[in-house]
């Protein structure tokens, strides 16, 4: 009976080691299959695959080639269309801590005799608030502001943009459904409004909170000790709110708290030398102050009594934004026979739609490695294809003419009161174009701010005009 017992208890051992060992060996060879179907089967293919995912073609953009003429009293030659660097000048009202001085530093530097005649030329470059008007009937007449004016006018237009400022007007929700609307509107919260016709939810921050203020002398801890509060009252209005809307109260309550105003847009197009000035006052201003606060604290050490710590740096907020541009710096001089380059890079009207593919150059690929997000961070050096940067064009315009010609044919379309006009000066020997004028012209650093005109009435006493953009 023991034998019979020891026998059966051997056979069932030895069939599971049986069974453990079939299995393994299958799962041994199905994995050894597997990677002989990945490393030599489809290996090429897969090594292909991952080197087009680490590898990248990065563009090198050609430089636009220039249009050039000539100056026949110096013999030069003269630029009439390049390619540069401007910037945006903004300012992070947040940081700002004397809005009046950045804003009467800025004014002087930014609002130059050139921005003055860009407002006298086109009046909706002129800054807010500065043109005036006279009533002739049912029309309104616009009168050019005098410089000063324009530019207290731009120092009051920054120095509103500047000063520390809360949102608190914040749009919550779109496109909400009729229902959701209605059950929000019976709620009555304060601070929640809904607009049926566009379908969304606001949120008016100043009312759920109407002691928030913006103070950049707070301490952290003042700051956390109000912040907190705050919350606890939007939290009451976000818990309503999530009842119907879903989603988190908690999240619900930040996205409705005031906003400090972050970014206030004050010029662009500002040239590099103004820019340098800006980098320079920039560097003064925070030297000056690290001075300040290093005194401070040796005062402190030293055992001197100081309340008043240092002002903050007053220039922390203002920085620039580069703008590569396409820059005329004869300004509407021939405007009409060159044409501008639009924020695409692609020429449009005369010479620059005419001659683009001549001027725009062809663009270079060079191979290089990328991250895992696709961020090109490396260059092997491998050239796809070389850049080849645009020809230069040499015009047979002489500047000095052009700029007679120009003026000669202002004076004559104001003198007899035309809607337009064109002069062509031409060598008789050689048939080179010597001038080209048209106008009305524009300036192709703004072509934006292009308009036609057409007249408001056939016969009127002002000979006014309406204007719509040229498309």
């Amino acid at each position: 009976m023991n034998d019979f017992l020891i026998s059966s208890s051997g056979d069932s051992e030895f069939r599971r080691l049986s069974v453990f060992l079939w299995i393994s060996g299958t799962l041994f060879l199905l994995i050894l299959g597997r990677l002989f179907f990945l490393q030599i089967v489809m290996g090429d293919k897969i090594r292909a695959e991952a080197y087009a995912q680490r590898s990248a073609k990065i563009e090198i953009m050609p430089q636009r080639g220039k249009i050039l003429t000539i100056d026949s009293k110096t013999g030069d030659i003269v630029p009439l269309a390049i390619n540069t660097t401007q910037y945006e000048i903004f300012v992070d009202p947040s940081l700002t801590v004397n809005p009046d001085l950045i804003a009467k530093e800025l004014t002087e530097l930014l609002y130059t005799e050139e921005e003055f005649k860009k407002c006298r030329n086109d009046l909706t470059l002129c800054p807010p608030k500065s043109v005036t008007y006279l009533e002739e009937g049912n029309l309104k007449i616009p009168v050019p502001p005098l410089k000063k004016d324009a530019k207290d006018a731009f120092f009051q237009d920054v120095k509103e943009k500047i000063t520390p400022r809360i949102k608190t007007q914040i749009l919550l929700a779109t496109t909400q459904p009729e229902e959701v609307l209605k059950n929000i509107e019976k709620l009555f919260l304060p601070g929640v409004r809904v607009s049926f016709p566009s379908q969304e939810i606001w949120i008016d921050a100043s009312i759920i909170t109407p002691d928030y203020q913006f103070d950049p002398h707070i301490s952290k801890e003042e700051k956390k000790q109000k912040e907190d509060i705050n919350f606890q009252k939007r939290l009451v209005v976000a818990t309503a709110l999530q009842k119907i809307l879903g989603g988190d109260p908690e999240k619900i309550a930040e996205s409705i708290a005031p906003k400090e105003v972050k970014y206030a847009k004050i010029l662009d197009r500002v040239p590099p030398q103004i820019k340098e000035v800006i980098s320079e006052k920039k560097i003064n201003s925070r030297n000056a102050y690290l001075l300040d606060l290093r005194r401070f604290y040796n005062d402190q050490k030293k055992g001197i009594q100081n309340p008043n710590p240092p002002d903050l740096d007053a220039w922390e907020g203002v920085g620039f934004t580069p703008q590569p541009a396409r820059y005329y710096p004869e300004g509407g001089l021939l405007a009409q026979s060159i044409g501008f380059v639009d924020a695409s890079g692609r020429g449009n009207y005369g010479i620059e739609e005419k001659l683009d593919t001549l001027l725009r150059g062809e663009k270079g690929l060079i191979e290089g490695q990328r991250d895992v997000r696709g961020t090109a961070v490396e260059i092997t050096g491998n050239t796809i294809h070389r850049v080849k940067n645009g020809a230069d064009v040499v015009l047979t315009i002489d500047r000095i003419i052009q700029q007679e010609v120009e003026k000669i044919l202002s004076e004559a379309v104001e003198k007899y009161n035309a809607d337009a006009g064109q002069i062509i000066v031409m060598d008789p020997q050689t048939g080179k174009i010597l001038a080209m004028a048209g106008s009305p012209s524009f300036d192709p650093n703004f072509f934006g701010n292009v308009y036609q005109r057409e007249r408001t009435s056939p016969k009127n006493r002002f000979n006014l005009y309406k204007t719509t953009p040229l498309e």
